[in-house]
């Protein structure tokens, strides 16, 4: 699963500045301690946009992609994380470390549960948009 996000819409008045290809920049690690890296090129005056290549550990043909990303040169700001899941690409499953399947789990306003364990399903989670 390959995500595309559009952070600001729009580009910037200013002039354009030098094109940036930037380190890897780490973000964190997963609960098994692998790092979450993130790399960004582009225009940094230009519209943000996030790309990430790897959610679930079983889909990540999108890593390949997001590789090839970070040698191109766009007009706009790119932030690129390849691999956003790494204990479940590692492990071959879809959740994370932690067990919990990333993007099944978005979302807004989260209150803290009494249950144990990951939460499996929507019915056990509480929120706004909880179903």
């Amino acid at each position: 699963m390959l995500v595309m996000l559009v952070l600001a819409s729009g580009l910037d008045s200013t002039p354009a500045a030098p094109i940036i290809a930037s380190s890897p920049i780490q973000l964190g690690r997963s609960q098994g301690g692998r790092p979450i890296v993130a790399v960004r090129v582009g225009d940094p005056h230009g519209a943000r946009v996030l790309v990430v290549g790897c959610i679930h550990g079983t889909e990540c043909a999108g890593i390949a992609v997001a590789r090839a990303l970070e040698q191109r040169h766009p007009p706009f700001d790119l932030w690129i994380v390849p691999d956003l899941n790494p204990d479940g690409y590692a492990r071959g499953t879809r959740q994370n470390g932690r067990g919990v399947d990333l993007n099944a789990n978005w979302s807004s306003q989260w209150q803290t549960c009494t249950t144990r364990g990951p939460i499996r399903s929507r019915s056990a989670r509480r929120g706004s948009d909880a179903t």
